[in-house]
């Protein structure tokens, strides 16, 4: 199945440029229009003026067309954007069923399929969608929560960085934006102050010299101009200038608001995140419950204080038997899920001679509570045989992934059935 990629948040940012330019073009056709349409005809006549007359006209229906076309294109661009991500969260609602689906941060792509718990199912990966708050991660193995739990950090921490450098860009632009008020702000002062001068009589009136020579436009010495006529050539100029100011601002602020909107993006997906990383952390804390005793808890020689299986086969209903570092494999081969991360309420299984344990026939015990250590091992409070004392447990340092120490979680989630 070949699949279409498409990114909306890059087509809605050039889709805004598009209409952005629309804009800005077609205030410079206006402009230029006003500007001519303003010149004094009676003065301005000759050479030039019929040179310059015809490519008016044709330079401003065409100005106009492109913007009209740019505008069209923009708009184009933001139906197919919008069209995608609909069928993407149509798509995403007929997946919030499944109890695990990892929706990565992608912008918006769509890639083919892939395999998702045992199911093939389109893979829609939304930078605006993750996975959903009300995830059952209770499906999940207790080696997928922790994993997820580590890729949710590490997310975590790059949309704050992003967030951080969205938050430093949006300053940056808003400075800009002051900066370009206060020159526009100036210059359609010294319009303001040059319009009123245009029209006061004095500069209105003809030379006193009635042989004072005018302006060449090409051919003869045309008529003469008044100061009036000198200031609404530099009033023009200025409206001009003001209009690409003014067009700058507005693709600055279409910056500014395209930074913002993705501002709020990152913000809803960080709630969404630390929320699933509270309940992650909710339920690692509870750990897993004492279901003991065994059914092999009566056929441990001894009794509890002398035989580290004899306790642990009470607390927890493990199918072991037998020596107890045997027990990781025994629990594996019968369908429980064995790793090399604490967690409460697991049974912890050290190899023959691990510290401290039995040399032939290793050690298990209960974990009561673990602490995550600055250094990144872990700090296991755990009851045995020798100590059953639960608000005073002993401790022992692991080293994360650990020869020699293995946990026995549970049973693992059943597979979900196809059909």
């Amino acid at each position: 199945m070949n699949g279409i990629r498409i990114n909306t948040q890059q087509a809605r940012e050039i889709s805004q440029r598009l209409l952005a330019e629309a804009r800005t073009l077609e205030r410079v056709a206006e402009s230029l229009q006003q500007a001519v349409t303003s010149l004094d005809t009676w003065a301005w006549d000759g050479r030039s003026r019929a040179q310059a007359e015809p490519h008016l006209n044709r330079v401003l229906p065409a100005g106009r067309e492109a913007a009209q076309t740019l505008e069209d294109l923009g708009r184009k661009l933001r139906h197919v954007a919008d069209t995608f991500e609909q069928e993407d969260m149509a798509a995403a609602g007929h997946l919030e069923s499944m109890p695990w689906v990892e929706f990565e941060s992608g912008e918006g792509a769509i890639l083919g399929i892939t395999t998702v718990a045992g199911m093939v199912v389109p893979e829609v990966i939304l930078a605006s969608m993750p996975v959903p708050i009300t995830a059952d991660f209770s499906k999940m193995t207790w080696i997928q929560r922790f994993d997820h739990l580590d890729e949710i950090g590490e997310r975590i921490l790059d949309l704050e960085a992003e967030l951080e450098n969205l938050k430093n860009r949006a300053a940056d632009v808003a400075t800009t934006i002051s900066t370009l008020d206060r020159q526009i702000e100036d210059l359609q002062a010294r319009r303001d102050a040059l319009q009123a001068e245009a029209q006061k009589p004095k500069n209105k009136l003809l030379p006193s010299d009635p042989l004072a020579w005018g302006f060449d436009d090409g051919i003869i010495d045309a008529p003469w101009r008044t100061q009036s006529d000198v200031y609404e050539d530099q009033v023009a100029a200025l409206e001009l200038e003001i209009a690409e100011l003014q067009g700058q601002r507005i693709e600055l602020q279409r910056q500014l608001e395209l930074i913002n909107g993705e501002s709020v993006v990152l913000v809803k997906q960080l709630e969404t995140l630390r929320e699933q990383q509270r309940i992650l952390n909710q339920q690692i804390a509870q750990g897993i419950a004492l279901d003991g005793p065994s059914k092999s808890h009566s056929a441990f020689p001894g009794n509890t204080v002398g035989n580290c299986t004899k306790y642990a086969s009470l607390k927890r209903n493990v199918p072991c038997n037998g020596n107890a570092y045997q027990w990781n494999e025994q629990a594996a081969a019968n369908g429980f899920e064995v790793g090399t991360r604490p967690i409460c309420g697991a049974v912890m299984v050290w190899e023959p001679g691990i510290h401290g344990g039995n040399e032939t026939n290793g050690h298990v015990s209960i974990v009561e509570r673990v602490e995550t250590l600055p250094n990144g091992n872990y700090r296991v409070y755990y009851t045995d045989n020798d100590n059953h004392n639960v608000q005073n447990p002993s401790r022992v340092e692991i080293t994360p992934g650990e020869d020699g120490v293995s946990f026995i979680y549970g049973e693992k989630p059943q597979p979900l059935e196809t059909a």
